[in-house]
């Protein structure tokens, strides 16, 4: 369905309504996309500090929650998520 075949205001909050239970939360669409990646407890405790505006951000994130910044980088060769600035992967030693 398109956004034009809706005839009236009370059709787009019907439309927003069925589309509301396929909506996936963070933890689930990271579950679907990659079932082999387990992701933390609770991600906004542990993870990765942004070095521009001290957010906190999960494990897994590339790009800063609070600020927009690049906080991560996957490594080429075993694709573990390292800190931007890393200059070797925290995982397989792998220089950047």
């Amino acid at each position: 369905m398109t956004f034009s075949q809706v005839q009236d205001p009370d059709g787009v909050a019907d439309v927003f309504q069925s589309t509301k239970s396929v909506i996936l939360s963070e933890e689930e669409y990271h579950q679907h996309m990659n079932p082999n990646i387990t992701l933390p407890p609770n991600p906004n405790t542990a993870g990765l500090i942004c070095s521009k505006c001290d957010g906190s951000n999960p494990e897994y994130a590339i790009f800063c929650n609070k600020c927009g910044s690049k906080i991560s980088t996957s490594c080429v060769s075993c694709g573990a998520r390292n800190p931007s600035d890393s200059t070797f992967c925290n995982k397989c030693g792998v220089k950047f």
